[in-house]
This record gives C-alpha cells, sequence and structure tokens, in this order.
C-alpha cells in the first residue's frame, strides 16, 4: 500500500508540472501577441512615429500598420519557439500571426470600400 501512494504521488506531481508548464506556455503565446499588437497600435495608431523619407525606415514593413504587426508576431513567435525548443508554439504562433494579418488587411479593405 505504501509503495502504491508513493507512485501516485510521483504521478500527481509529475501530472501538476506539466500543467503548471502548458499554462505557463499558454500565457506567454497570449502575451507576446496582446503585448506585440498594443506596441503596434500605439505606434502606427495613437501616437504616430515620423518617419523621414529616404530613410532607412521609409519602406515596407516599417511603413505599413498591418506589414509590421504581422512580420514582427511572426519573428517572436519563431523565436521564442526555437528559444523554448517547440515547434507546436510556433507553428500556433505564425498561424496567428497570419490570420491576425488577413483581419488587419480585411479591415483595412472594408474602411477603403465605405469611404468611396
Amino acid at each position: 500500500k505504501g509503495e502504491f501512494s508513493n507512485r501516485l504521488s510521483r504521478f500527481s506531481e509529475l501530472i501538476c508540472l506539466y500543467k503548471m508548464d502548458t499554462l505557463a506556455l499558454i500565457v506567454l503565446y497570449w502575451a507576446i501577441f496582446f503585448v506585440t499588437t498594443f506596441i503596434t497600435w500605439v505606434i502606427y495608431i495613437k501616437e504616430p512615429v515620423k518617419i523621414e523619407p529616404w530613410s532607412y525606415f521609409d519602406r515596407y514593413p516599417f511603413i505599413c500598420n498591418r506589414c509590421m504587426t504581422t512580420w514582427t508576431l511572426i519573428a517572436i513567435y519563431v523565436m521564442v519557439a526555437l528559444l523554448l525548443n517547440n515547434f507546436i508554439f510556433g507553428l500556433f504562433g505564425v498561424l496567428l500571426s497570419g490570420l491576425h494579418g488577413y483581419g488587419l488587411y480585411k479591415l483595412e479593405k472594408e474602411r477603403q470600400n465605405g469611404n468611396n
């Protein structure tokens, strides 16, 4: 009876650690998304940064909110996935980044069609 309870205790500790690790990855996943989206929103919408003509930043993706947000998210998700050695994290990060970029594209297109 004692050996079984010790094994059960070790197993429950392992499951608890696994759940905490998974929970931390989920929190990190969404924290990256919301913080990056917020920062690019502030830079491009709330308080636009003035980019000098003919400077290095006067080209894509720096002059486009949709492009900058999408490529920044992709770069961060890939970098974190490589650091964590977690392919699924990177895959879902790139997928979410692409969907967010597509959503920004559709929103931009709807706004242009509404102004005409």
